[in-house]
């Protein structure tokens, strides 16, 4: 009985430990709001290293940061009251978990597929770290500092089959959390703390 409950809760992880992911791609853009940014930002993605099981991948962009009012309590419209531009610069390891809801979707249907789906979604547990310089105007209580943050989420890939393009149609989403050291301080909730973000391979 131990043995068939212990080969039970192995199973996913043999099972996933076997899969190669099919949604690849070499670089992409991507909108991401929070996170290394700690306001919004667009940004350009490379992978640098490529395995079977994962990809380490890079990043670059340029980040509007939200600001916060001088005075607890005071309006700030669009945080623009010490706002600032940020250029939030990452790395991330993607370790492949497999197509999760192809794997459900068999164990819940027996039905025979006799043609390769069109769709293949693909999930990563991803974890890295970024850093960010920070630029604030003279006029704004912060000053110009350096933010350093970890990543600790999933990506969801979505590859959309295009027998009539030279290539695939690569569709990407993020989330997870992202804490971030500031001002001598380790921050958990504040705005940065939390990240999402939606790309697309090219």
């Amino acid at each position: 009985m131990r043995i068939l409950f212990f080969s039970f809760l192995l199973f996913p992880a043999v099972a996933f430990s076997q899969w190669n992911y099919k949604s690849r791609y070499t670089q992409g853009y991507y909108a991401e709001f929070g996170g290394p940014s700690r306001g919004a930002s667009f940004n350009y993605s490379r992978v640098l290293y490529e395995q079977p099981k994962g990809f380490l991948a890079s990043s670059a962009g340029l980040a509007y940061i939200w600001g916060y009012a001088t005075i607890r309590g005071q309006s700030n419209p669009g945080g623009f009251q010490n706002s600032g531009l940020g250029i939030p610069l990452s790395l991330t390891y993607n370790y492949s978990l497999g197509n999760i809801d192809e794997r459900l979707k068999n164990r819940i249907t027996r039905k025979c597929i006799t043609r390769p789906p069109r769709y293949y979604f693909d999930w990563f547990a991803e974890a890295g770290g970024a850093l960010t310089p920070s630029f604030f105007n003279k006029a704004s209580n912060e000053k110009n500092r350096i933010v350093y943050s970890g990543i600790l989420g999933l990506r969801i890939q979505l590859k959309i089959s295009r027998p009539y393009k030279d290539n695939d149609l690569v569709i990407f989403a993020r989330g997870g959390i992202s804490p971030f050291y500031d001002k001598k301080t380790f921050h958990f909730t504040q705005l940065g703390s939390l990240y999402g973000s939606l790309g697309i391979g090219i």
